[in-house]
């Protein structure tokens, strides 16, 4: 099983990886929230679309950051699977954070 994306979630200002984000990819109507790396030393990536091609929209959002999102995120197919997509989603603090 290939993942289709892999989605890092930073802090706009300060870069730092966000590890408790919600990630969630649409394709139509086709909705997957996006499952978390297992080890957060990995660098807190997101992880979906095992073994489905086609164009996503991606919305990351996490407390005290306002949400953002991708649109046009293609995942190819591949010979015998998909190619990941490597993409990062840069999530800007809220005046409270």
């Amino acid at each position: 099983m290939v993942f289709g994306l892999q989605i890092h979630v930073v802090n706009d200002q300060s870069e730092a990886p966000i590890c408790d984000a919600v990630v969630t990819a649409r394709r139509r109507a086709y909705s997957e929230r996006l499952v978390p790396s297992v080890s957060y030393d990995a660098g807190c990536y997101y992880f979906g679309a095992s073994e489905r091609a086609g164009t996503y929209s991606l919305r990351a959002e996490a407390a005290g950051f306002l949400p953002s999102t991708l649109a046009d995120v293609t995942v190819r197919g591949g010979e015998c699977h998909v190619e990941t997509v490597r993409r990062s989603i840069r999530l800007v603090p809220t005046e409270e954070r």
